[in-house]
């Protein structure tokens, strides 16, 4: 298959979008059987460049995708790019993505306007961060 089409799989997902050689190649959306959704750029039938996937459970995510993988950060010719995850119940984290997990510098804000700040590594916090919380009219929350 050779330009725009679309293609479902055996297992009950749907691509439309461009093909190139029979492969996904250029912008397209992928309909997953579980109601997740990816939209963005396809190279050799892989996700390679901006994409934003939703999930079924209600999160965002948002940033550039190397080889399937979401990415922050690249090699050294590849500036360093923000990724946003946005959840249903007002969970969002803002920062860097490395081989699909939260990697580097990192912010997450709560429903409640509360945030943390600090350096993840495989989708773990290193240390305490800095948590910096939420005042109304004078009263400190914690």
């Amino acid at each position: 298959m050779h330009g725009y089409g679309k293609l479902a799989t055996k297992d009950g997902n749907f691509y439309e979008g461009y093909f190139k050689q029979g492969y996904p190649e250029g912008f397209g959306r992928i309909m997953y059987n579980n109601s997740d959704m990816l939209m963005g750029y396809f190279q050799q039938g892989k996700i390679h460049g901006q994409a934003e996937l939703w999930t079924h459970d209600g999160v965002k995510l948002a940033g550039v995708f190397l080889n399937n993988e979401l990415q922050g950060k690249g090699n050294l010719s590849m500036a360093l790019l923000l990724v946003t995850e946005e959840h249903k119940s007002g969970f969002r984290y803002e920062g860097s993505y490395l081989n699909g997990m939260k990697q580097g510098l990192g912010t997450i804000t709560y429903a409640n306007s509360d945030k943390l700040v600090g350096n993840f590594d495989k989708n773990f916090l290193e240390g305490e961060g800095e948590r910096i919380c939420l005042i109304v009219r004078g009263v400190f929350f914690l």
